[in-house]
Formats: C-alpha cells, structure tokens, sequence
C-alpha cells in the first residue's frame, strides 16, 4: 500500500515540476518575444526617423532653391539647371515619402510574412530613389561644367562629396536595419 502511495505522490510531484516548467518556458517565451519586438520597433523607429529628416531636409532645400531661382533670376540664365535641380529636388521629396508611406505599411502590419515583403519593398524602394538621386546629381554638375561656371562648380563638387560620405553612413545604417527587421521577424516566426 505504501509503495502504491509513494508511486502515487511520486506522480504528483512529476505533474506539479512538469506543470512549472511548462509555465516557466512560457513565460521565458513571452519575454524573448517582448524583446525582439521591441529590438524590431527600434530598427523602425531608425528608418522612419532617417526618412522624415531627409524627407523635410528635402522639401526645405526645394523651397529655398525655388526661392533663390525666382529670386536671383537664375531661371533666366540657366534655365536647364534650374530644371534638373527642380527635378531633383521635389523627386526627391516625393520618393522620401514614398519610403516614409511604405515605413507605415510595415509598422501596422502584423502578418510577418507580409510584412517581410513591405521591408523587400522598402529596401528596393530605398535603392531606387538612391540610384536616381545620385544619377541625377551627376547630370547637375556635368550641366554646371557645361556652362563654365568654375565658382558654381567647385562649390557644387564639395557639396556633392559632402553628400557622398553622409549617403554612405546612412546607406549602412538603412542596410543594418532593414537586415535587423527581416532577421528579427524569422526569430519571431520561428518562436510560434
């Protein structure tokens, strides 16, 4: 009888550690997941913050080089500089939206799978305005040497380095952070 009893309390206490434990990864669970959901509104919080500081830099440079074309009559002189630099700018303005929209998307998504594919979108997005941004700033200054303006040019080739050095940082940062959203979402899958 006693062995029935002993077996049976053996039983219990097996159940009662087994339930523990059980709770005890659950919890373990859900505060690995609290984690990686904060580490992933972080890399969100980067990319949306770098998007609005460019997007409103932008805008203030269309503004002030609107401003100065009407202004200093510069349209009357170059007006095929005045152009392109208009193209740049309110392109630019324009695509820096479309990567603070498409930010949006991803932060009220909560499908990880689509939202994986709003990060792919974003990161192409993010290429393409670069590669336009940067095409068109060369045709700028290959413009600004047609017209022999040594002064313009100079100024323009310091600002264009200028820019160079500061895309190169932020292309890092954005690179970093997109790799750390995807990588982040397949921990989070992969946990469920």
């Amino acid at each position: 009888m006693t062995r029935i009893m002993e077996l049976t309390e053996l039983q219990k206490m097996w159940k009662e550690l087994d339930e523990r434990i059980t709770r005890n990864e659950l919890i373990h669970k859900e505060e690995i997941s609290t984690i990686l959901k904060t580490r992933k509104r972080s890399y969100m919080d980067r990319l949306m913050t770098i998007d609005k500081m460019a997007f409103y830099l932008t805008s203030v440079a269309t503004i002030v080089f609107f401003y100065l074309c009407l202004i200093r009559s510069i349209y009357k002189l170059y007006p095929d500089m005045v152009i392109i630099g208009g193209i740049i700018t309110i392109g630019g303005s324009i695509m820096l939206a479309g990567r603070v929209k498409q930010l949006k998307k991803i932060q009220k998504e909560n499908n990880l799978e689509k939202q994986n594919e709003y990060v792919v979108r974003y990161k192409r997005l993010f290429y393409r305005t670069e590669l336009a941004g940067w095409l068109l700033c060369a045709i700028f200054i290959a413009d600004i040497c047609f017209h022999n303006n040594p002064d313009a040019v100079w100024w323009v080739i310091v600002m264009f380095c200028v820019a160079f050095i500061l895309d190169h940082f932020i292309y890092h940062h954005v690179r970093t952070a997109v790799k750390g959203i995807i990588s982040t979402n397949k921990e989070l899958k992969d946990m469920r």
